[in-house]
């Protein structure tokens, strides 16, 4: 949520909807040999309040493995 304004957070929950998080503790007694990686993969488009993914982001993010 910080990344966001808190306006703009509050529209989305407002729909149902959130942002996504990662319990990485969970995740590792799941699957301990996992490796999380954490790239900054969301975009603001401010004109639209509209909280998108940045797919350059996201696309160096998913190469990167």
């Amino acid at each position: 949520d910080r990344r966001f304004d808190p306006e703009v957070v509050e529209i989305y929950k407002g729909v149902g909807q959130e942002l996504v998080s990662v319990d990485e503790k969970e995740c590792d007694k799941l699957f301990p040999n996992i490796e999380i990686i954490k790239a900054k993969v969301g975009k603001y488009f401010s004109k639209e309040h509209l909280i998108r993914h940045d797919s350059e982001n996201l696309a160096e993010a998913i190469l990167s493995v």
